[in-house]
């Protein structure tokens, strides 16, 4: 038979060295309760995506200009261009004619992307990827999410992509890390999916910003928020407002270029 429950003090009253100890637990509860439920809402997404709009696009772009910077996007829905028809409409080549029309430079830009990236296979294709680099935007999660990738191999994976770009590019390439969407928003979904999305979504993007460190070069840019912003067009959603909205939101986090060497 069962123990019967013990009377433990109020939380209030226990140091917090004793609390401390038990977050980790904690997480990996949440975890193992949520993933039955992110499971199904991954077969849900592999099932939308085997059937999605995706703008057929080269692995290396580029737009004409002197002293090209030179762009590594990584990602998945959002760097492959998820809901949209031509490439041109897709986040990271809006960001490039962005860049470029604020900088007065050309812009090359390569991407390593798929609806199924996660963190576990970014870091496995950029660990083999070479040629230099002047910028990198890593915009990852939304798989992760869905196969409850714990902040503990989240922040592995994530270690590991930017110290081989870094180890690729070199000191001078700044690297951007983008925050994961809010997913529970984008369709309608239950409210216990819909909380279990936002506590995961939470969880990695808070592991993500400790990245942040501007002085190194590594910079967090939160997913804009998309309250009051008009996201749809003849009352359906818009993936390529969403893709221009996220792609200007993540201007200011780009920071300057290096300089010409014209």
């Amino acid at each position: 038979m069962p123990a019967l429950p013990v009377r433990r003090p109020n939380a209030r009253t226990v140091p917090r060295t004793t609390l401390q100890p038990l977050l980790p637990l904690a997480s990996f509860a949440a975890l193992a309760v949520a993933r039955p439920t992110l499971r199904l809402h991954l077969a849900l997404y592999m099932r939308d995506m085997e059937a999605a709009i995706f703008p057929p696009h080269d692995d290396v772009s580029s737009l004409p200009g002197p002293d090209p910077e030179r762009v590594l996007f990584v990602g998945d829905i959002g760097v492959a261009g998820y809901g949209v028809l031509l490439a041109g409409m897709a986040m990271p080549a809006q960001v490039a004619g962005r860049r470029a029309a604020r900088t007065g430079r050309g812009v090359e830009w390569e991407t390593v992307a798929s609806y199924d990236m996660t963190a576990r296979k970014a870091a496995a294709a950029i660990s083999a990827r070479t040629g230099p680099l002047d910028l990198a935007v890593v915009a990852l999660g939304i798989p992760d999410v869905l196969v409850a990738t714990s902040v503990a191999e989240w922040t592995d994976r994530l270690t590991a992509i930017v110290a081989d770009i870094r180890r690729q590019a070199g000191d001078g390439c700044r690297i951007v890390l983008s925050g994961i969407p809010p997913m529970d928003r984008f369709q309608p979904i239950p409210m216990l999916g819909r909380k279990l999305l936002l506590a995961q979504v939470t969880r990695l993007n808070r592991a993500t910003s400790r990245f942040d460190d501007p002085e190194d070069g590594v910079v967090f840019a939160p997913y804009p928020d998309i309250s009051g912003t008009r996201m749809h067009v003849r009352d359906r959603f818009s993936y390529r407002v969403m893709h221009a909205h996220w792609a200007e939101a993540m201007m200011p986090f780009l920071g300057d270029p290096r300089p010409s060497e014209a």
